[in-house]
């Protein structure tokens, strides 16, 4: 922020990420700490799109998780791809089974966004999981977690 680089937030994020460059750092102050400079925040409000002209990027908002009140998508439309944190976990050392909340309200996401998936990026667990995975995994694991939820 110290650099005029302007942030992406959802409303509810925006008095956090103030107060993370407004608190002092005595021990070891930064640069934003020897010359503060005003944060600049623009708020994802549903969509918004970054687009250069040579590639697009996505950012969908949504917050019916049952993580966090607000979440944002990433979603790279020429690759298929959705990125997804801690949002899906797809592990190499255990079997695909029934969707997580977390995982089911992503695929809701994806399904009431219309957006075309084929891969899921993964950046959590990266020491047991892939970096990407087919999308028809989590719809496999909705499938599960649905037939189970019908079982009852």
């Amino acid at each position: 922020m110290q650099r005029g680089v302007t942030v992406l937030a959802t409303a509810g994020d925006v008095s956090y990420y103030r107060d993370l460059v407004t608190r002092p750092y005595r021990i070891h102050p930064d640069e934003q700490q020897r010359k503060p400079r005003e944060p600049k925040f623009q708020l994802i409000d549903g969509t918004h799109i970054l687009d250069d002209g040579s590639q697009r990027l996505e950012f969908h908002e949504y917050d019916f998780s049952t993580h966090v009140d607000e979440l944002v998508l990433p979603y790279v439309p020429s690759h298929k791809l959705i990125v997804t944190a801690d949002q899906v976990y797809v592990l190499r050392d255990e079997a695909i089974g029934p969707a997580s909340g977390r995982e089911r309200a992503m695929h809701r996401v994806v399904k009431e966004r219309k957006l075309d998936v084929q891969n899921i990026m993964q950046t959590w667990f990266l020491s047991r999981s892939d970096s990407q995975v087919p999308y028809s995994v989590l719809e496999d694991k909705v499938r599960l977690a649905e037939e189970k939820e019908a079982a009852k």
